[in-house]
């Protein structure tokens, strides 16, 4: 489904509400990116899943050890979203400990809080031998939701990566 100009001032109309003519091709490619935000939705298959897999976020900060990315995954925790600064970056230990469990198979997304900017892959922290993911775009709250879906089924490492990417 597409959302073109005269769909755009059609609505409007219906709708009653005034829209300036510099605003109508603007207002379309917003409701364009709403709709293929929801047919992306639907290729998620949910049917039949009554409660998603746990995974959590775990906030990085100045002389972090490992001890709550081992807690959050003796809690149950199947996928990790680390919090983190600049780059997604953590402490040497920290990303050890979130480097222990990827590579037993939870899987691991590094994140970050800062307001803006991406979390690139390979950039400070080697993701291909570590094992973890980047998230990209995705702030940690977003990202956890991805994951999330993600591991509604079996897939490895590259293939949430391209999730990711896609998403």
């Amino acid at each position: 489904m597409s959302v073109d100009q005269a769909t755009v001032r059609r609505v409007a109309k219906l709708a009653r509400i005034k829209v300036k003519e510099e605003n109508v091709e603007r207002l379309a490619g917003e409701l364009n990116s709403i709709l293929r935000w929801i047919e992306q939705l639907n290729e998620v298959n949910v049917e039949g899943v009554e409660k998603l897999p746990r995974v959590d976020i775990v906030y990085a900060h100045a002389g972090m050890d490992g001890s709550l990315i081992d807690a959050a995954v003796k809690a149950g925790a199947k996928g990790i979203v680390v919090a983190g600064v600049g780059n997604g970056n953590m402490t040497k230990a920290a990303l050890s400990a979130l480097v222990k469990h990827a590579k037993k198979g939870v899987v691991c997304v590094r994140s970050s809080r800062v307001p803006s900017g991406r979390v690139s892959r390979n950039v400070e922290v080697d993701d291909d031998a570590t094992g973890t993911v980047a998230s990209e775009e995705l702030n940690p709250a977003k990202a956890r939701v991805l994951l999330k879906l993600a591991l509604l089924s079996k897939r490895e490492p590259a293939d949430v990566q391209q999730l990711f990417r896609e998403y």
